[in-house]
């Protein structure tokens, strides 16, 4: 299932589907096929959508200061993918990304709660890697945080997954307060889902990639017309977290 979640979306975004349509468009000679599918990656690539994308997705959340939040149960940071191996024979690691960990280890420190989670996120398709949560837990060991102050869920590869086994630690604890971290794209469904778990949900988003500007502001700059697979990138991660929050629905 986990990973047909990640290949089925793939044939929809941008790239897989132009390139079904022109896979279909040469054996069939059906040419318009062709003349849509570039279109279709000229209007994912450029910047103007990308930005209105994240605009729309990250919305409403803003960053927020941890002295602006109120006390609670527990600090739990999502796994999203953040650390990965150099080599394969190797156990140094390097991160894409290390703001949930980072707020995470900030909310602590600011006292905003005695208990912070990490949940042991894994893939299939990172053989050899230890879960996630337990590379956050070794690193905020390191940062002095005390390890009675550190839970770990069992292992889990969603969403969904992360809720339930969060659930399992606050069994004894009615509509447990928790500070819910996670990129700010991907925050509005993880609240969906943990609020449905009976949680109180105060989010903490990170990792922004939108600034809320115009998305024609400088309309007259000709690189932003013009198509790079960075901007295909964020478009399709953009529409990919559309369709996850549709699937949830």
């Amino acid at each position: 299932m986990y990973i047909l979640a990640k290949i089925i979306p793939l044939l929809v975004l941008p790239l897989g589907l132009c390139c079904l349509m022109i896979l279909i468009g040469l054996k069939k000679r059906y040419f318009y096929l062709l003349k849509i599918a570039l279109l279709i990656l000229w209007v994912f690539s450029i910047e103007p959508t990308a930005k209105f994308l994240w605009n729309v997705i990250e919305f409403p959340y803003e960053k927020l200061h941890p002295n602006t939040l109120s006390y609670a149960d527990a600090i739990v940071v999502l796994s999203g993918g953040n650390v990965y191996k150099i080599k394969d024979n190797s156990d140094m690691i390097e991160w894409n990304d290390p703001d949930r960990f980072i707020a995470g280890i900030k909310l602590f420190k600011a006292r905003k709660s005695a208990k912070i989670i990490f949940t042991r996120g894994v893939s299939p398709f990172n053989k050899g890697l230890a879960p996630e949560g337990e590379i956050y837990r070794d690193q905020a060991l390191m940062l002095g945080i005390p390890k009675n102050a550190i839970l770990l869920t069992s292992m889990v590869s969603n969403t969904m997954e992360e809720a339930n086994e969060v659930k399992q630690i606050f069994a004894n604890i009615s509509k447990p307060k928790i500070l819910l971290v996670t990129s700010a794209f991907h925050m509005k469904r993880a609240t969906i889902i943990f609020k449905e778990k009976g949680f109180q949900v105060i989010a903490f988003p990170v990792d922004f990639k939108s600034q809320q500007k115009s998305i024609f502001s400088r309309w007259y700059n000709p690189y932003k017309w013009i198509p790079n697979s960075k901007n295909l990138d964020l478009s399709s991660k953009a529409l990919r977290e559309f369709i996850g929050r549709a699937v949830y629905k």
